[in-house]
């Protein structure tokens, strides 16, 4: 597209045409004779006002040379007048009278300029250069204005122009259609009439804001959340900037507000973030239909176990029990044991994944730590595939959690030894410092966030089989394989699992040439060792006393129930929160201990304990869950529960948090 023109062509042509108006024919003669030889075209001489008007719209002259006595009973200033607003032909007066009144009477029309008779020709011709330069100059100046106001006028932003008293001079029509102001109605009104701002439901001050932009010298801002009140009691969010005029000194003339309706911007943008929640949404619906698949799959295969042990060790029991059949039952029951072990670690992972785990944290010394976990996979990994291990000593320790960092060691080597595919190979298991960059922690899954420093690293790499890019992008998908049969959530658990420890996962692959992973933990200060040596729970102790037993299910009722009689107490049974109140209020709180779970229908563990605690504060109170600890955290800000035990807990753990209370 061509650059925009702004010159304005000359307006002289080579001779320029001059109209004459006078009444004397011999001085119309004479003048037309000296502006010939003066390079000038005659177009035409009238001698009344009428016939000048009419000349002037029929001939279009350069210039009229106006004589203010003519026949008629209107004069040379009422035809300029008339040509003038008509045409804006320039009009230079004739006149032998230069008296004040006659100029006071030339002047209300504007003209150009005045010749007084009799004249010479230089005095003529300077005159008519000067008006024909001059309404040249005030055409172009007058083009100009006209195409900036086109221009304000035809922008999509709405525009005020204002003088220092903050009195409009200038709106376009994007202001007029905005504000319902029209440019007649505005012109000269203060602008605080105008331009109306609220946010919040309150008026904002423009003034302040002109006299911010004036303090500033230049121009400012007005920040998202403002509205524009227009004249018909419309609102909408506008965009908008006010900035000073300076004129060509430099000095600040006035402001001007610029501002744009925004709706359909916001619309877009809330519109666009629903869709991205649909989708988020529409993406974690799917990610839930894989991992109940996959969920079902392995909890299928562990209650298979339990079902068919609790069938064999049912039948032996119902049997005539001998010392050979009775054997069998240790091994039986440790299998039930063993499924029910594995059935809560992946209830572990699936928290994890959710970055709801359950943690011990403590300080660990990172390769020690790995050396004993590899010991115990080494009957995971498949019989062809070498592991190595390089392992750096006299690491400083990290803060972890024992069970969940086992549980990252354990998926990333058994994953490595699923990318050999039964094939030789190497699996390479390292430990030491790193300084991780800037760049290698932005490539990270999780923790680019983390500060570029010293870190201590775990790194498990293999020769396998690889990954495309396309696989790289779903490894970390609960439940995503890509073998046939999948190993539950994996990895997605390890990315949990390292981020809810304050670090960085990495990975890198390349299809044939093998994959590695990278974790990266910051490193802690030593600690003090600690000298006291956990006391072996004796589970033959015998307790007594009357405990309430709270909790929903009748099979967890049952259970428990049968546990804690078998330690020696006399259990007391309540459904539901409220028939937990109730029978402590009855009692005035005579038990030993409340065992209480956290969620139940009619009144939850967390509003039971709060109703309990009001009334008896020396009552020890054990709430269990199956959901996080965390949770705890949560609920009990303020006031505690003595203890508090994850589902599912064996009569070791009940034993254990027994004593730490009863014994204190």
């Amino acid at each position: 597209m061509p650059a925009l023109e702004l010159t304005v062509a000359p307006l002289l042509r080579e001779k320029p045409r001059i109209l004459i108006v006078e009444d004397e024919s011999l001085v119309a003669a004479d003048l037309e004779e000296r502006l010939n030889k003066l390079s000038y075209e005659v177009c035409g001489q009238a001698d009344t006002c009428d016939g000048a008007v009419a000349d002037a719209l029929r001939l279009k002259p350069d210039l009229v040379l106006m004589d203010i006595h003519l026949i008629g009973k209107k004069d040379g200033v009422e035809a300029a007048n008339q040509i003038h607003r008509s045409t804006g032909i320039p009009v230079v007066f004739l006149t032998a009278h230069a008296d004040d009144a006659t100029l006071a009477r030339i002047g209300v029309v504007e003209p150009f300029g005045y010749v007084v008779k009799p004249f010479d020709e230089r005095e003529l011709k300077a005159t008519i250069e000067v008006a024909l330069y001059r309404h040249q100059a005030e055409s172009r100046l007058k083009k100009m204005e006209r195409w900036l106001a086109t221009t304000l006028s035809s922008i999509g932003d709405g525009v005020i122009a204002t003088d220092l008293n903050g009195k409009v001079k200038f709106i376009n029509a994007m202001t007029e259609a905005l504000t319902g102001w029209l440019s007649h109605m505005a012109l000269g009104r203060d602008v605080t009439d105008v331009f109306i701002l609220e946010k919040g439901g309150e008026n904002v001050s423009v003034t302040g804001l002109l006299n911010q932009a004036l303090q500033n010298g230049a121009g400012i801002y007005i920040e998202e959340g403002h509205f524009l009140k227009a004249r018909d009691g419309r609102k909408f969010p506008v965009d908008d900037s006010i900035s000073v005029i300076r004129d060509d000194d430099d000095k600040i003339t006035g402001w001007v507000i610029v501002f744009r309706d925004v709706s359909a911007r916001l619309d877009a943008e809330q519109k666009r973030i629903r869709l991205e929640g649909k989708m988020r949404e529409a993406q974690r619906l799917e990610g839930l239909g894989v991992m109940a698949g996959g969920i079902a799959h392995d909890f299928n295969n562990l209650l298979q176990v339990v079902v068919t042990n609790v069938s064999l060790s049912q039948a032996i029991l119902d049997a005539k029990i001998n010392a050979s059949t009775a054997s069998k039952l240790p091994a039986l029951l440790n299998q039930i044991k063993t499924a029910a072990d594995q059935a809560s670690r992946l209830c572990t992972q699936m928290l994890a994944y959710a970055g709801q785990g359950r943690f011990e944290i403590r300080d660990i010394e990172l390769t020690q730590f790995t050396r004993s976990a590899i010991n115990l996979l080494r009957v995971s990994v498949h019989k062809s595939a070498k592991l190595v291990l390089n392992l750096a000593e006299g690491l400083p320790s990290i803060r972890a959690d024992t069970s969940q960092l086992q549980q990252i060691i354990m998926n990333l080597v058994i994953n490595a030894s699923d990318a050999l595919d039964g094939k030789p190979g190497t699996i390479t298991v390292e430990t030491r410092r790193f300084r991780a960059a800037p760049a290698f922690i932005s490539r990270c899954h999780v923790g680019t966030d983390l500060p570029g420093g010293d870190y201590i690293l775990l790194k498990v790499s293999d020769t396998g089989c690889g990954m495309t890019p396309e696989m790289m992008s779903r490894i970390f998908d609960p439940f995503f394989t890509t073998k046939f049969l999948g190993r539950g959530l994996g990895l997605a658990a390890v990315t949990g699992i390292v981020r809810d420890h304050g670090g960085a996962l990495s990975v890198e692959s390349t299809p044939g040439r093998g994959t590695c992973f990278q974790a990266i933990f910051p490193p802690v200060e030593p600690m003090p060792s600690d000298k006291t040596t956990t006391q072996a729970i004796d589970l033959s102790r015998k307790f007594s006393g009357r405990v309430l037993l709270v909790d929903d299910d009748p099979d967890i009722r049952t259970a428990v129930e049968a546990l804690l009689g078998h330690l020696g107490f006399d259990v007391e049974l309540a459904e539901n929160g409220r028939q937990a109140v109730e029978k402590i209020l009855e009692s005035k709180g005579d038990y030993y201990f409340v065992l209480m779970d956290l969620m139940m229908p009619v009144l939850s563990g967390h509003e039971a304990f709060k109703a309990i605690h009001a009334q008896f504060s020396f009552l020890p109170i054990i709430i269990m869950s199956g959901y996080s600890d965390d949770l705890e955290g949560h609920l009990f800000q303020d006031e505690r529960p003595t203890a508090f035990l994850h589902k599912p807990f064996s009569m070791q753990d009940l034993v254990q948090k027994l004593c730490n209370f009863i014994d204190a």
